[in-house]
């Protein structure tokens, strides 16, 4: 299989890096398959997989608004959110702004576009894939350093001695899609690109640690592959996703010119363009979100070795009768994240809610009535039932 070693062995070298050589991870015995019939969903809400939902109003400082969340990570006493507009802002868990990683330009520590970040321990990671570095924050979001890259464009994991990249289907990089460096500088392919894959926009979810576990999740888009390394960055699981009907080949895909008459055809045909969410729960369970063109997405969770335990394609919010679809966003510290703004809540809630209503959603419009017709967003963080972990 063809591998661009030599322009991979001339960007790493511009890195520091010494040596580069050829390897390809044996995948016999990693990889399977399972098949989910979306059109198989029940009609359940909120109330059959969550539980103790708290509510937190992201509170605005100084006209710092989120325009649109990408990744939002709870981290000890912080909640993180970076976004569409290449910001990260840090706030409190009551919702009160502490601060924003906001510095555009191109100097020292200066950032042109977010490709992709994570949350340590004890810091702030992020790449910007424009001017080709990763910058480094303490968890307060104060500046660090930052160091040179060669991608320009990928999601990343920083392991102890080694590194995983997802260069977004960019075959310039050669004929993997998602990459091992090790610590002696050689580069591993894990998953074949393909003959008909396209570079691919920008992955929301990336790699995300699995929950009380060494191991590493991600969610590969287009081809629907769900993928577990070890605590050493080697694949162990590679899960490849059977959505039937619902999903197209990438052969299928590659016939269009343009982004605009493939997702004509997608839509038209109710086939799925990639996940929307996906995340793991558990050791033993994920969590993914597609949109089937239906009213409302499908939520499901899938189990490691095939089985699924949740199919919904009317996933709202029965405890307050809301009808607007609130998506699961992400999978942090124990809890699943999701977010609305508060117009959008409110109004939904005036207009349907009825019957047992959450004491806690009312005490929210209760407490924040100068809020309630704003597009501030409010994050819902709730539990999930333990048979489905």
């Amino acid at each position: 299989m063809k591998f661009n070693i030599k322009l991979v062995c001339f960007l790493f070298s511009t890195c520091c890096l010494t040596s580069c050589e050829k390897n390809k991870e044996n995948l016999d015995g990693v990889t399977s398959s399972f098949a989910i019939d979306l059109n198989e969903a029940n009609k359940v809400g909120y109330s059959t997989l969550f539980e103790n939902t708290e509510y937190v109003l992201l509170k605005p400082k100084n006209n710092q608004y989120i325009v649109s969340p990408e990744k939002i990570i709870k981290h000890k006493d912080k909640i993180y959110i970076s976004t569409r507009d290449y910001n990260i802002f840090i706030y409190d868990l009551k919702g009160e702004f502490l601060n924003v990683i906001d510095a555009p330009g191109e100097g020292p520590g200066g950032i042109r576009k977010i490709d992709d970040s994570h949350i340590t321990e004890n810091q702030i990671i992020i790449k910007d894939g424009y001017l080709k570095k990763y910058l480094f924050y303490d968890l307060n979001g104060a500046f660090i350093k930052e160091k040179r890259d060669v991608f320009p464009t990928a999601n990343f994991y920083f392991g102890g001695d080694f590194k995983l990249l997802y260069p977004h289907n960019d075959p310039e990089f050669g004929d993997f899609r998602v990459f091992k460096i090790n610590k002696d500088n050689s580069v591993t392919g894990v998953i074949d690109l393909g003959k008909y894959l396209k570079p691919s926009v920008y992955v929301q979810d990336g790699f995300q640690n699995v929950p009380n576990s060494d191991e590493i999740f991600m969610g590969l888009p287009l081809t629907f592959n769900i993928l577990y390394f070890n605590k050493e960055g080697d694949l162990t699981q590679n899960i490849q996703l059977d959505l039937g009907e619902n999903q197209v080949s990438a052969k299928e895909r590659a016939k269009f010119s343009t982004m605009q008459e493939e997702f004509q055809f997608l839509s038209s045909n109710n086939y799925i363009d990639s996940f929307t969410r996906v995340f793991p729960i558990s050791t033993k369970n994920f969590m993914f979100v597609v949109n089937t063109g239906k009213k409302y997405p499908n939520i499901v969770i899938g189990s490691r070795d095939g089985m699924v335990l949740f199919n919904s394609d009317a996933f709202i919010d029965d405890v307050n009768n809301l009808q607007k679809a609130t998506i699961p966003w992400t999978f942090s510290e124990g809890k699943v994240i999701s977010w609305n703004r508060m117009k959008v809540l409110y109004d939904d809630y005036e207009t349907n809610s009825s019957g047992n209503k959450d004491a806690k959603l009312q005490l929210l419009f209760n407490e924040n009535p100068n809020y309630l017709e704003g597009e501030d967003i409010v994050l819902m963080l709730s539990d999930i039932k333990r048979e489905f972990l």
